[in-house]
């Protein structure tokens, strides 16, 4: 069984330079040998020490840099998230249903009346892309009319009716001006202004036994009755002039409307 030292390699060594510095030297020399010898030892000793604290004095050097790093980062992303991504307001639904109105509004108005340009001229008009209703536009760009009444119905079905409006002062002398025959978009005219308001009176007029109306270029529906003229209240405002009237037979066959031309007139017969 091995035995243990009492005294470590480096006293031992010491110990033995000690003794060999006793007998070997005298005077000055001994006493600076004797304190190098246990300078040299005491040196010796702390090592060990001296690496271990330049050892943990790395780690919490390295530690405080990541630590400050990770701060930092942190900080660029928070500036980033707060700075940069920012939030934005989202429209409602309201405002969004309005933007689909208006664009079906333009689309509408502009197959007729291209470069015309509108405005609403009702409060809030969110409420009526969301329940429906009627509400009035004022227009822009164009002579023939100065507003419209835009309907949206529980359906979603839009309509337009078309007005002018001017004040007395500013109305056009009928005995001394006779309108002209212009370039018109007879196709848009029939599903803006006539449309409806034709098919109407022959419904009524189907359920009432009739077979046929006529329409005279002033826009007046009437019909035969009695062998006289009955003219209703019903009229065709902007009625397309008479040199438009073939492409208006066309635009109501289209429609499934049998009309034809008869002289002053244009009959439809279903």
């Amino acid at each position: 069984m091995k035995t243990r030292s009492l005294l470590g390699k480096e006293a031992s060594a010491l110990l033995l330079a000690v003794i060999v510095t006793l007998a070997a030297f005298r005077g000055g020399m001994r006493q600076w040998l004797l304190a190098g010898e246990f300078a040299a030892y005491g040196l010796w000793l702390f090592l060990p020490w001296i690496g271990n604290c330049v050892y943990r004095f790395r780690l919490y050097v390295k530690k405080h840099w990541i630590a400050r790093q990770t701060r930092a980062a942190a900080v660029v992303v928070e500036t980033y998230e707060s700075e940069v991504i920012v939030p934005q307001k989202t429209r409602t639904i309201g405002e969004l249903l309005l933007l689909h109105v208006n664009f079906r509004i333009t689309g509408y108005l502009q197959s007729a009346f291209p470069g015309v340009t509108w405005e609403w001229l009702i409060e809030e008009p969110e409420m009526l892309a969301i329940e429906g209703g009627t509400g009035r536009v004022k227009l822009f760009g164009i002579d023939e009319y100065t507003h419209a009444e835009i309907t949206l119905d529980k359906a979603a079905k839009l309509t337009c009716d078309m007005l002018k409006i001017m004040s007395l002062s500013d109305a056009p002398d009928t005995e001394t001006q006779k309108p002209a025959a212009e370039p018109m978009n007879v196709e848009a005219w029939f599903s803006i202004c006539g449309k409806n308001l034709i098919t109407a009176c022959i419904a009524k007029l189907d359920s009432l036994g009739h077979k046929k109306l006529s329409i005279k270029e002033s826009g007046d529906i009437f019909i035969i009755q009695d062998g006289r003229e009955a003219v209703g209240s019903n009229r065709l405002q902007q009625f397309p002039a008479k040199a438009h009237w073939e492409n208006l037979v066309t635009a109501l066959a289209n429609a499934g409307i049998t009309a034809a031309v008869a002289g002053e007139v244009i009959d439809i017969m279903w």
